[in-house]
């Protein structure tokens, strides 16, 4: 039994339908004007109305009105008008009066007493006197649920006649209203027609209630389940279409049943299952190949697969509709009116029935037409139905998912090719005849796709799970052309800040000692993924520095633009420190020509975003500029999750810096959301810099992190540059005392990518400490780099240089070299458009005295 919808989730389906509200309070103020109105809601069953109607009824009976409410019995033995035999006695019961003949009627007939047409308008019109005569004495409300034929008749006459003697008897007018709702039906029965016609004619209201927006399905998830779990609520937007019932159906089991993972609700499988019984067994059958198909389907498609005429299966499709279950969309197409109604038809079907109707569509698929396939979409359905089918179809699912992975990362869809290689992998183990080259082959593949969707796990685990294959064989060649993906469309270090894989260093190690001493594509290969892993290890710097200088010079002598993109790219990797500006910039003009001549955006983009970001550190802004809009433009088109995030990042700073709230709040969104998807190095850290250079403008966000941080500071201080920020923060928050108990345990600056970040982060707590020892460790980083903007790695932009150089020359007691700083800060940021920068400086002047 589940458990009863908290008392507040009561109230709940009334969330966002303040204007549908408005619509229907409008007919009760009409009607007590003197009219007699109606009212006609359409929508599916559960998705709003019965919340909307419970609404009005309350309103009607504060406002004094009669209220009347009948359901047609699910029971498909109950007499016809049953639900007037109802109102009947609810409207006679609430007006005190003895109830007339007219119920005697209604009884002979649903004895099947009355079947001529006489008879039955003599009911009807029975009905319609009574309701009318009530009307003229008290305000009256009609609501009806899924009528019956006799019964939509009825209503039918009842608002012509209505209608009729409104407009005849001016001196006792008919103060009546009625409104009935039905589902969304593709072909509505005679009565029904009528119905609509006459609520037309008479001026009636005539409402469709679609499923909630977004804000009101979080409002309604968060009352039922807490809001812990509203961020299901977009998901659970999208398979539910917004239908109250299912949200709350989903939200109840995710408040109460600890072990539910997402499967279809009892209830809803229960709402699904009445429905379909209403349809018949031949037409059951072909919605289940219909919902295994997807959500929505080609009716060609699906005549394919059940091997019928397009003619009947569109029959078959018919009473489906009419129940709404699903309904026709544009192109021809059929979609399931929600994605869990598909769901809960699918969840009917045992494992083994599923499996053999994927296979059948699989098998259906491989048999059409190459002109009736659409690239990308056909590959992927392909695979997906393979996949599906169970193990015993694993030699069709890896190299189908194969495929569809290939043609996905020719479509820029790299998330979707990992994916689908990870799925190829998995069946691959499956299949009795696979052979070793193939798996390793495959997990290659993985790990290159994962590199473009930035999955740097996924990478890892591919690749080394491949090295050691390829080590079991002895073969050095293909260590080295799996070393490529550990660096392939990095921006930032391959592994997390500090770490440093022993086991890949060792096999690496062992297919360089291995290697053919003439083979310098793989012998470079080898070189510059080993400096690239050893980049965190402090002992290994000068052997890093030297396996670039060899591996480099090997590429220039193969003379191969391909491998030169990548070689480029783990040497700046492995190289990226600041001493090494000067060469970075040079790696990243080799990266960006020779990806130029090979026709690789993703490359390019990646080159481009260095090159942006070394122009930052020396200051130049145009060439900054117009290198960040070329990367921006390609890493959106080819869909570049890890360049988008840098370059989110960096541009997020700039805004903020620039008081451009609306753009900063634009590059937030879009740089979560991209990260959202991805799994790369320092991911932890992307909360605390996307705060940190929204708080440069504005003290107030980084007072409502410096805690939070403060805590993780005092925890691991070595955690990436965590502390050194706190500390930053601290300082510009004036919590002296604070930043005093923390001083001991900032490291001194690294010697890696993020060390100007550091650098400047050091500067302003020697400043607020006065603590020479500290300045002394950054300042000559600080003049070296004076003219341009203090960057961590690709990342925050913290301002000008010249301003942290300010900051430490006065922990050093120099104001005068200060204020010279402090000088040239102001103009570099008054250059780069800073002006939230420009008072800082000014602020930071007033409080040191410099």
């Amino acid at each position: 039994m589940l458990a009863p919808v908290p008392a507040p989730a009561d109230r709940a389906g009334l969330v966002g339908r303040d204007g549908e509200s408005r619509l229907l309070r409008d007919l009760l103020d009409r009607a007590r004007a003197g009219a007699a109105v109606s009212g006609l809601l359409v929508g599916e069953a559960g998705i709003g109305k019965s919340a909307l109607l419970r609404s009005l009824m309350a309103e009607g009976r504060e406002r004094g009105f009669v209220v009347g409410v009948a359901s047609s019995s699910e029971d498909n033995d109950a007499p016809p008008l049953w639900p007037w035999a109802r109102l009947v006695a609810q409207l006679t019961d609430a007006t005190g009066g003895a109830r007339p003949d007219v119920p005697d009627l209604v009884a002979r007939l649903a004895r099947g007493g009355a079947t001529s047409l006489e008879a039955a308008f003599e009911v009807r019109e029975g009905l319609a006197q009574l309701v009318l005569s009530l009307a003229r004495n008290r305000e009256v409300l009609l609501v009806l649920h899924w009528a019956d034929v006799p019964t939509l008749r009825t209503i039918t006459h009842l608002i012509a006649r209505a209608s009729e003697q409104s407009a005849e008897q001016l001196d006792r007018p008919v103060r009546l209203v009625v409104v009935a709702s039905r589902r969304p039906m593709a072909d509505p029965p005679p009565a029904l027609r009528e119905l609509e016609g006459m609520v037309a004619r008479t001026s009636g209201l005539q409402l469709r209630v679609d499923g909630l927006e977004p804000d009101d399905a979080a409002e309604l998830v968060g009352l039922v389940a807490g809001t812990e779990v509203r961020g299901l609520a977009p998901a659970w937007l999208f398979r539910t279409g917004g239908n109250p019932f299912f949200l709350l159906e989903l939200a109840r089991l995710a408040a109460t049943d600890p072990d539910w993972h997402g499967e279809v609700p009892p209830s809803v499988q229960q709402v699904v299952g009445h429905r379909l019984a209403d349809v018949p067994e031949e037409s059951r059958d072909l919605l289940v190949l219909a919902a295994a198909l997807g959500e929505s389907f080609s009716p060609l498609v699906l005549a394919a697969v059940a091997e019928r005429p397009p003619t009947h299966v569109q029959d078959l499709l018919e009473p489906a509709a009419d129940v709404g279950l699903v309904r026709e969309v544009g192109d021809g197409a059929v979609r399931f009116e929600h994605a869990l109604t598909r769901d809960a038809v699918l969840a009917g079907q045992t494992p083994t029935q599923l499996s053999r109707v994927h296979a059948r569509i699989a098998h259906a698929l491989e048999a059409m037409p190459p002109g009736t396939r659409v690239r990308g979409k056909h590959a992927f359905e392909l695979a997906r139905h393979w996949l599906a089918a169970g193990p015993v179809h694993a030699p069709s699912a890896w190299r189908a998912a194969t495929a569809a992975a290939e043609e996905a990362a020719a479509l820029s869809a790299h998330r979707e090719s990992a994916d689908l290689l990870q799925s190829a992998v998995e069946s691959h183990a499956l299949d009795p005849f696979g052979t070793r080259r193939e798996h390793l082959d495959l997990l290659v593949a993985l790990a290159d796709a994962g590199a473009a969707a930035a999955r740097m796990p996924v990478v890892l685990s591919a690749s080394k799970e491949a090295v050691a294959l390829a080590r079991v064989d002895g073969d050095a060649k293909d260590v080295a052309r799996i070393a490529e993906a550990l660096t392939r469309y990095s921006l930032w270090t391959p592994t997390e800040w500090g770490v440093v894989d022993v086991d890949l260093v060792d096999d690496l190690r062992w297919a360089l000692r291995s290697a053919d001493p003439g083979d310098h594509g793989t012998r470079a290969r080898l070189m510059l993924a080993l400096a690239a892993q050893l980049y965190y290890d402090d002992s290994a710097t000068a052997e890093a520095v030297a396996l670039v200088d060899e591996g480099v010079a090997m590429v220039r002598r193969v003379g191969d633009d391909d491998l030169g993109c990548w070689a480029a790219r783990a040497a700046h990797l492995a190289l990226w420190r600041p001493r090494h500006f000067e060469r970075m910039e040079e790696l990243a003009r080799t990266e960006l020509d020779a990806a130029l001549a090979t026709s690789n955006d993703g490359s390019r983009c990646f080159a481009l975003t260095t090159l942006a970001a070394l122009a930052m550190i020396r200051g130049d802004r145009s060439q900054h500029d117009d290198l960040m809009a070329q990367a921006f433009s390609l890493a959106r088109r080819r869909r570049l999750p890890f360049a988008l995030i840098g370059l989110c990042f960096v541009e997020l700073g700039f805004a903020a810096a620039r008081r451009r709230d609306e753009e900063a709040d634009a590059l937030e969104d879009e740089l979560l959301a991209t990260a959202r998807s991805t799994t790369i190095a320092a991911q932890s850290f992307l909360s605390v810099g996307v705060a940190f250079a929204r708080g440069f403008a504005d003290d107030a966000v980084l007072a409502a992190h410096a805690d939070t941080w403060l805590a993780i500071a005092r925890s691991d201080a070595g955690r990436l540059q965590t502390a050194a920020i706190t500390g930053a923060a601290l300082a510009r928050l004036g919590r002296l005392d604070d930043l005093a108990d923390l001083a001991p345990s900032i490291p001194p600056p690294p010697d890696d990518w993020g060390a100007l970040g550091a650098a400047a982060h050091h500067a302003e707590v020697a400043a607020a400490l006065g603590d020479a020892a500290m300045a002394s460790r950054v300042v000559d980083l600080l003049r070296e780099h004076r003219a341009g903007i203090a960057l961590a790695g690709i990342a925050v932009a913290a301002g000008p240089v010249a301003s942290f150089l300010a900051l430490a020359e006065h922990a050093l007691g120099d104001d005068r070299a200060a204020a010279r700083a402090a000088d040239e800060a102001v103009a570099v940021a008054q250059a780069w458009g800073y002006v939230a920068h420009v008072d800082w400086v000014e602020r930071q002047r007033q409080r040191y005295g410099f």
